[in-house]
């Protein structure tokens, strides 16, 4: 049985190399550079759905289909590996690799060890995000338990008339 890990890296912003047995997943394909998942929208609560899911190679297995790597420009299309993630009992296994000439690789794993992997990278994609800047403006200042002074203002002159 192998096992799955992920490292961290820079790439645009924040993204994630899935490594089986301590060795970059697209390295082991025979797929570098094409090695890295970015967090971007692209993980939510598991590994990102695949593209080419509708793809004949495919059929009656699309929910099982995966992006494990993209290429670093983001494109999908470009170059990526896609692969059915397949649950087993207590094991879930990378089998039928698309986008790498990898022939019949498949890669086993624990369900607990796939898991915690994924749910790891979950986290760390989502307090990437809560982090991030909103496209256009700026974040919103954190505010702090000083009062504030009153900014001076124009008053009103009283008539000081009688009615």
């Amino acid at each position: 049985m192998n096992t799955l890990g992920y490292r961290c890296t820079g790439l645009n912003g924040l993204s994630f190399m899935l490594l089986v047995d301590g060795q970059p997943l697209g390295q082991l394909l025979g797929a570098s550079p094409v090695e890295e998942i970015p967090y971007g929208a692209f993980i939510e609560d598991d590994l990102p759905r695949g593209w080419g899911a509708g793809d004949p190679f495919y059929r009656g297995h699309e929910a099982e289909v995966r992006t494990v790597a993209i290429c670093s420009c983001l494109v999908e299309d470009c170059g990526c590996i896609l692969c059915r993630v397949v649950r087993e009992g207590e094991t879930v296994a990378f089998r039928d690799f698309w986008g790498a000439e990898v022939g019949g690789k498949e890669f086993r794993f624990s369900r607990d060890n796939y898991e915690t992997v994924v749910a790891e990278m979950v986290a760390q994609a989502r307090a990437y995000r809560d982090n991030q800047v909103p496209a256009g403006g700026r974040r919103p200042r954190k505010s702090s338990n000083a009062k504030k002074k009153p900014r001076p203002g124009k008053r009103r002159k009283s008539s000081g008339g009688s009615a």
